[in-house]
């Protein structure tokens, strides 16, 4: 963890380069600048990307804000060793489209740093971070949320729980649309034979954990990953998060794209979550997709090669799915341009 101190809250922006680039047809100049937002756990550091066209206006007057995944997932969809980059690739779709993009690493993942102990830190607070951002969204017309992963969950509790902040369509890729400890559970039959001893305690603690307990005495090694104790109190706080009651909550006429991949071994569809989704009873402008070939980083899978879309950053995204963003970013767009 970083562990910066600052005596005042601020807001800083230095532009680090523009260039000119030819998009979808039009000429564009994009921005690329960093923008800095301190709060009383430390400091939030992301790029504010601003599409511009050949007058120097904002292109569309649109902003995505783009949520990565969970863990220490940075700004660019990048966790652990290898450069996946999902988030550029994404952020590269709204920019041929005219629309500016916002990417930030959470607290104490890059650039962001974080004064607290792990300890200290749940789920609710990392949605409270993305209101840090508020600010960076005066000027734009429109604000359109995509969030990956955990992302998505976030941005799901945020529309839900902050009809303050202006969000006026989402974009969900691969988000848990379910308890988080029945995904991780499934996850974890993968791994380990549920009637083993570790799966018997790995399932005892998920349901502890599900039901607002801290865990008792010592937590087996070979689950220390998952349940050590300082990240307890984040997954009490993660699993009581109810991602159909917040789609519930949300304004009917908010577009939500959800999207998930036929390989993804991480969030998959499922029946029950596919016909909840279907259902108006949910939200009536729930727009559903399943992308047979597309795994979990929103690339196409690799045939004999499981991890590849893991591991190799040079992979661009699904066509299928990179094409399917594409109309549902013209879809929110053409919303954007009647509401005007």
């Amino acid at each position: 963890m970083h562990s910066t101190r600052f005596s005042r809250t601020y807001l800083s922006i230095i532009v680090l380069f523009c260039f000119p680039i030819l998009l979808a047809a039009q000429k564009l100049k994009i921005q690329e600048v960093r923008v800095s937002n301190s709060n009383a756990t430390g400091t939030l550091s992301g790029t504010l990307t601003t599409v511009q066209n050949a007058r120097k206006m904002r292109a569309e007057g649109i902003l995505a804000i783009l949520l990565p995944g969970s863990g220490p997932t940075d700004r660019h969809g990048n966790s652990g060793p290898y450069p996946m980059r999902t988030l550029d690739l994404v952020a590269a779709e709204c920019h041929a489209q005219g629309i500016s993009t916002l990417q930030f690493d959470k607290r104490g993942i890059g650039a962001s740093t974080y004064e607290g102990t792990e300890a200290e830190m749940t789920y609710s607070d990392l949605v409270q971070d993305i209101l840090q951002w508020s600010p960076w969204t005066q000027g734009f017309s429109r604000i359109f949320i995509i969030g990956h992963s955990e992302g998505g969950q976030m941005a799901l509790t945020l529309a839900a729980k902050h009809p303050e902040f202006p969000v006026h369509g989402l974009i969900l890729l691969a988000a848990p649309a379910e308890p988080a400890a029945d995904i991780l559970w499934r996850q974890l039959q993968r791994q380990m034979d549920p009637t083993s001893e570790y799966g018997r305690r790995a399932k005892s603690a998920l349901d502890s954990l599900q039901d607002g307990l801290l865990l008792e005495g010592a937590v087996p090694m070979a689950l220390q990953s998952l349940f050590r104790p300082s990240v307890q109190p984040y997954l009490v706080d993660w699993f009581k998060d109810d991602p159909i009651h917040h789609l519930k909550l949300c304004e009917e006429r908010l577009p939500v794209y959800f999207f998930y991949g036929g390989k993804d071994i991480q969030v998959e569809l499922t029946e029950d979550v596919r016909q909840e989704l279907a259902s108006r009873d949910a939200h009536p402008s729930v727009q559903l997709e399943l992308i047979p070939s597309m795994t979990h980083p929103l690339k196409a899978d690799v045939l004999g090669q499981r991890m590849a879309t893991y591991t190799n950053g040079d992979l661009p995204l699904d066509p299928e799915f990179a094409q399917k963003l594409s109309a549902a970013l013209q879809a929110l767009k053409d919303l954007a341009h009647g509401a005007q």
